[in-house]
């Protein structure tokens, strides 16, 4: 399983889908949605596409993990 990686640290690929953990005063304590970078506008966005209101801080970020795979019998 990947760790957490601190965006003070590094950021992810340009525009590859990751998890990300955001702070806002939106919510109580820090939560994880997924999300993308992209260099350009050096900004976060939604996997939608939506960029990441500026209140939102993103603090860390992972790769997704690989999809669940059924055991064939």
């Amino acid at each position: 399983m990947s760790e957490w990686i601190p965006v003070s640290e590094r950021l992810p690929e340009e525009e590859k889908i990751v998890l990300i953990t955001i702070d806002s005063s939106y919510y109580p304590r820090p939560c994880v949605d997924m999300g993308f970078y992209k260099v350009e506008t050096k900004k976060w966005y939604w996997f939608n596409a939506e960029d990441i209101d500026t209140s939102i801080k993103v603090t860390g970020w992972m790769p997704l993990p690989e999809p669940y795979k059924e055991d064939a019998e």
